[in-house]
């Protein structure tokens, strides 16, 4: 058996958010969330690992990984904390922290919109008015021309599906509400924010890579023989998967969303960005029209079915668009880190195969570079290849870290690695 060599110029990296690593985030729609006790284990973000004045630890522990990229989010309710005002010492830190990644040999892959929100812009109604996508391409334009020439991977959107369904479907995130239709008019909002935000940011700088962060799954029907089930799993797998990144490469605004509505701005997308995690069963329900199950016993600290080798079928399909892929999330909740080497290798290996077929594929961000604030789970599910003691805020290196860092040192999985997962 030998081992599984990667291209030269193959990006392996990490990936945070701001608002999960910072602290301090006090003028942003998440903290005023956390303030109405609606995290699981009472926890806050209000420390979270620290990372505002602690950036050069994180870039040293990336250092330390042998990584040569950071996908990190820049926080909108930091940089204009009240409508029209500005901090320049924000967007100076995060310049700054930019300037250090390239300095030893980093990427940056700045995500612009990762979940949080400022409170201002939740107050007037946030992305579920048209009129006020312009204070979003306000930001982005006063951000992008400050890193001109530093960044070239942007990503505009992370998740829109899960920022959807958790905010506006299912209410366990702000901005709470519960109604499809509202879901879908946002879901068309986000979509023309992204086509006008895509346009902006290739006028400030034509040489950039831009794209969105799409949460993917492998889906099965709960009841292989159940036509009902087969039939909600379709429609499942095209409406969290496939209607948002098809209505861009479309230029048009697809249902449920729309009604074929061009969009304007001739956006693109110069790669997929693919989140995977796990798979999910689909039953048929009469009342929800569907249902998301767990069969398996063999579930991670979240609840989430052990599926590494899921993400092949997760390239397959989306290798069907011919544009290249960055995996940017994988990961798994495990804080005594059992399984998370064996998470990590099945899933590489699914990659270097994919690879071998055809796809093009990128690069790697592993979720995450450390324990952080996991949303409404608060700080108890732990994503980390470095533990954070939240006592002291010190962060050891895990051994799944370890087995990462020397992958990404020799840019391959040696043979001892691989038999490790046969």
């Amino acid at each position: 058996m030998e081992g599984l060599s990667f291209p030269k110029d193959f990006l392996w990296g990490v990936a945070t958010a701001a608002h999960q690593i910072e602290g301090f985030n006090y003028k942003s729609d998440w903290y005023e969330w956390e303030k109405k006790g609606k995290i699981k284990d009472g926890s806050s973000s209000e420390k979270a690992c620290l990372s505002e004045n602690r950036y050069l630890r994180d870039i040293d522990n990336i250092k330390n990984l042998n990584l040569n990229s950071y996908r990190f989010s820049v926080e909108w309710a930091k940089i204009e904390t009240e409508k029209g005002k500005y901090s320049n010492k924000q967007i100076r830190r995060y310049k700054d922290m930019i300037l250090e990644l390239k300095k030893n040999s980093i990427e940056p892959i700045v995500t612009l919109f990762h979940f949080s929100l400022p409170s201002w812009f939740s107050e007037i109604g946030g992305f579920s008015k048209v009129e006020n996508i312009k204070y979003f391409t306000n930001y982005v334009n006063k951000v992008v021309k400050e890193f001109k020439g530093l960044v070239q991977y942007y990503i505009i959107i992370n998740e829109p599906m899960v920022y959807l369904t958790q905010g506006y479907l299912f209410g366990e995130w702000p901005p709470g509400e519960n109604s499809i239709e509202k879901t879908y008019e946002v879901g068309k909002n986000l979509l023309i924010m992204y086509d006008k935000t895509y346009n902006l940011i290739k006028k400030i700088d034509p040489y950039t890579k831009i794209s969105i962060a799409k949460h993917t799954s492998v889906y099965e029907p709960y009841n292989k023989l159940s036509l009902k089930d087969r039939l909600a799993t379709n429609k499942v797998r095209n409406l969290f998967d496939h209607v948002f990144v098809d209505s861009i490469l479309k230029q048009k605004i697809l249902p449920p969303f729309g009604k074929e509505e061009l969009l304007n701005h001739n956006s693109d997308l110069d790669f997929i960005g693919i989140n995977y995690y796990t798979k999910r069963y689909i039953k048929y329900d009469n009342e929800k029209n569907f249902d998301i199950k767990t069969k398996s016993n063999h579930l991670t600290d979240i609840g989430w079915e052990f599926y590494p080798e899921g993400i092949e079928k997760v390239l397959d399909r989306f290798s069907k668009y011919d544009i290249p892929i960055m995996i940017t999330e994988n990961g798994i909740a495990d804080e005594e880190d059992r399984y998370r080497t064996r998470y990590l290798l099945i899933t590489l290996e699914k990659i270097h195969e994919s690879m071998k077929k055809g796809i093009k594929i990128i690069g790697y961000m592993h979720w995450s570079l450390m324990d952080n604030f996991e949303w409404v789970e608060g700080t108890s599910m732990r994503f980390g290849l470095y533990r954070t003691d939240y006592n002291n805020h010190l962060m050891t290196l895990r051994n799944s870290g370890e087995i990462y860092s020397k992958i990404a040192k020799e840019n391959s999985i040696s043979e001892s690695f691989l038999k490790f997962i046969k």
